[in-house]
């Protein structure tokens, strides 16, 4: 994916330097950022270049600068707004800079003019689907892992599909917006979809989240096939080439997301009865494609094991994270 330009100008320094820092620090991020810190060197870029976004404070915008920038222009407010410029979207500069992040995208999101995407689905992407039919929390725990140890190399995507996770209070960076809404704004026809879904990402660690949905309604009467071609249009848009899909019982069509898997982890905690459930899944699946056993693991973890008492930013660390890690190497020799 070509990376579009966001240019920031602000007369603060270390405000400019730090939200750049931060915003270089998201490795998906689908712009490339510059930085200004007085209107004579934006006007200066403006003659020879034109950004796509232009995140500029208030004090440093006028006319000859709106006349310069075709893209879409975004202000950067202190809370003291100039009444000229309320036909352009404000953005409060003094928030948490993941929410600042979040408004930047919902804004350039909105914007109706038709975006060119130039990438293509990746023949290397990599698409693991996490399931099992108890306990959700390793499952959980074991698809979060994955998607840490795997983030080392090359940006990777967690999504979940299934409400009531608790990881809301437990990720960095702040997002209102959850998996529903994303496809929410597919449905519509939008076009800046990985501009929008950028907005509303946190973190664990190195791996990039998207927000579980809120209510387990939101879950019912979305078919396999529209979460199928929603995945397909992040992964052909965005920078990732690998994504970890945590399906939780509420998503419906298991065998149909699971098709579009190219991996797939099936997690069972303890003997008993625990083993007996992955065993009739592992059986039910199996039935409906005999073609998933190629791509079919098994993670039996002991009773007692478990990374509760991990960070969650470490995961990937520790007995927990070693079994993960070596799961994974089993499936790709080469890494």
């Amino acid at each position: 994916m070509n990376k579009k330009v966001l240019a920031i100008c602000d007369s603060e320094e270390a405000y400019v330097r730090k939200l750049a820092e931060y915003l270089q620090e998201k490795r998906s991020l689908p712009f490339s950022v510059c930085t200004f810190t007085s209107a004579e060197q934006l006007q200066a870029y403006l003659e020879e270049k034109k950004p796509d976004l232009l995140l500029v404070s208030q004090d440093m915008l006028d006319e000859r600068v709106l006349r310069a920038s075709p893209g879409r222009v975004l202000v950067l407010s202190d809370g003291s707004d100039r009444p000229e410029l309320e036909a352009y979207p404000h953005i409060y500069k003094y928030q948490a800079a993941s929410a600042l992040l979040g408004e930047v995208m919902e804004a350039y999101g909105d914007e109706k003019t038709p975006v060119r995407e130039d990438s293509i689905f990746k023949k290397n992407c990599r698409v693991i689907g996490v399931i099992s039919p108890s306990d959700p929390v390793p499952r959980m725990l074991a698809a979060l892992a994955a998607g840490q140890i795997l983030a080392e190399e090359k940006p990777a995507l967690y999504v979940c599909l299934e409400a009531f996770t608790g990881l809301e209070d437990y990720l960095e960076g702040s997002a209102d917006r959850t998996v529903s809404d994303l496809l929410y704004f597919y449905r519509q026809g939008g076009n800046r979809l990985v501009y929008k879904m950028t907005g509303m990402l946190r973190n664990a660690g190195l791996l990039e989240v998207l927000s579980p949905p809120d209510s387990p309604y939101d879950l019912q009467e979305i078919s396999g096939r529209e979460w199928s071609s929603l995945f397909a249009e992040i992964l052909r848009t965005s920078m990732y080439e690998t994504m970890i899909i945590d399906i939780g019982n509420g998503a419906g069509d298991l065998p149909e997301i699971l098709h579009f898997c190219t991996q797939i982890l099936l997690v069972s905690c303890g003997n008993g009865f625990c083993a007996a459930r992955a065993e009739q899944m592992e059986q039910f699946l199996l039935e409906a494609d005999p073609e998933m056993r190629k791509k079919l693991q098994k993670l039996a973890l002991p009773a007692r094991e478990s990374a509760d008492e991990a960070p969650l930013r470490d995961l990937s660390k520790g007995s927990f994270g070693r079994r993960i890690r070596q799961l994974l190497t089993e499936r790709n020799p080469d890494a």
